[in-house]
């Protein structure tokens, strides 16, 4: 288990505000913002590269500062390139990253490179986007880790590309009981796969929510201004059209809303995606024309 607990880190000109997440085995979580929100920072964070200005970090109750070497041999990294060498053959890649690993496990090292149908004669220079992804995947999961992290991992790619790594994925979590984090500002990747997802705004976590709460407590709701009042204790966020008002609205425990719920027209509620969510909470009642 992923854990980070009251954790802040100042630099330069950025600084991270009271970061908590805790991401259980077997979830794919989704780190979400745009570009300068800290989503970089906090994957750093994780990968004992940094150090928190305060708060802990541990990953199965050790941390960086006890074990380093076990710690980082049970994260797995897929960057979005392969920043090698790049006249560096990929038979000569493998003699290198094997060294950095104490588990290093060549036999699965191998089974992913010869599924993916990768030349070991071929230089990294010559390797295209969805070959080198295959080839961190390749590395990442050879040792054994228990969290694997991913930067910005299917972007781009080919559909049939990415759905391949959604599956290989997938299966890292059955057969290792790990867990993967997706650091990415493109949330159409994490839609179908996600069970946590968290939101980043300036260095601070504006929603951090597990997929299961969402679909259980959380709609987007159409309907008259005057019926959305009684729910206003409930709603995150609204906007205001010329004829009817939407919110996005945490129902909870709220036997009310739900009862208010069951005599709505349907048509006129859903369950919210991840766009529905950032809209909502990061605008907070913008009024539309």
């Amino acid at each position: 288990m992923l854990n980070i607990e009251g954790v802040s880190k100042t630099f330069e000109n950025f600084s991270l505000n009271n970061i908590n997440i805790r991401l259980e085995p077997g979830k794919i979580m989704g780190i979400i913002g745009d570009n300068g929100s800290g989503k970089t920072s906090i994957i750093n964070l994780i990968m004992g590269l940094y150090k928190p200005s305060s708060g802990k970090i541990e990953l199965n109750g050790n941390n960086v500062e006890k074990d380093p070497v076990g710690y980082k041999n049970d994260i797995g990294f897929v960057y979005d390139n392969l920043s090698f060498y790049p006249n560096l053959k990929l038979r000569d890649y493998k003699k290198i990253v094997s060294m950095f690993y104490k588990n290093f496990d060549e036999e699965v090292y191998d089974m992913y490179f010869d599924n993916f149908n990768l030349d070991p004669e071929e230089k990294i220079k010559n390797l295209s986007k969805g070959q080198c992804e295959k080839v961190m995947i390749s590395t990442a999961l050879s040792h054994h880790a228990k969290l694997l992290i991913l930067d910005e991992p299917i972007y781009g790619l080919e559909k049939s590309v990415r759905k391949e790594l959604i599956r290989i994925f997938k299966d890292y979590i059955k057969k290792e009981n790990g867990s993967v984090v997706i650091s990415t500002h493109n949330v159409s990747e994490l839609e179908e796969i996600y069970d946590h997802i968290v939101y980043l705004e300036k260095g601070k976590i504006l929603f951090n929510l597990k997929k299961k709460d969402i679909v259980r407590d959380f709609r987007v709701i159409r309907s008259d201004s005057e019926t959305l009042s009684l729910m206003k204790d409930n709603i995150i966020g609204i906007d205001h059209y010329k004829r009817y008002s939407e919110a996005l609205v945490n129902i909870g425990e709220s036997e009310e809303i739900r009862a208010l719920l069951r005599s709505a027209d349907y048509h006129k509620i859903k369950n919210p995606d991840i766009e529905d969510l950032i809209h909502y909470y990061q605008e907070g009642g913008g009024v539309n024309a």
